[in-house]
């Protein structure tokens, strides 16, 4: 499975997985997770009571979860899913920020697939589970 995070200007990239377009992921711009390739691991998460994917081996920083939400403030340094993008001027928490709605139906998504990968005999003993987090290139 290749799972790769493009990164747009708006903070709000493209999540896709065996180069299909999978999902969106909001991302915090003040505490982004450095441009590389990450192993994932399903691990428990104490704050969500639940096992969500972890970016494990982030220079520097530890507990990145990709996880549900809908705006900045829902992430300290993690990664949010979700379906749609929507405007600024439409956040009704601050009218400057982008936000992602559908996040729990974009989680629930990833979380099977993914889910369906690992445990699958194949995967659980040859492949190791990777994102690519690719910075936005303006041209």
């Amino acid at each position: 499975m290749k799972i790769i995070l493009e990164r747009a200007k708006d903070n709000i990239g493209q999540l896709s997985i065996d180069d299909m377009p999978f999902c969106l992921i909001l991302e915090n711009p003040t505490l982004k997770i450095p441009a590389g390739t990450y192993q994932l691991g399903l691990l428990y998460s104490q704050h969500f009571q639940r096992y969500n994917l972890h970016l494990l081996n982030v220079p520097t920083r530890q507990g990145i979860e990709i996880h549900t939400g809908n705006f900045y403030e829902n992430s300290e340094g993690c990664l949010i899913t979700g379906t749609d993008e929507m405007p600024a001027i439409t956040n009704p928490r601050n009218g400057n920020e982008p936000w992602v709605d559908g996040s729990t139906q974009a989680y629930e998504a990833l979380m099977q697939r993914v889910s369906k990968y690992i445990f699958a005999d194949f995967m659980a003993r040859y492949d190791v589970l990777e994102i690519t987090i690719v910075d936005f290139v303006e041209n």
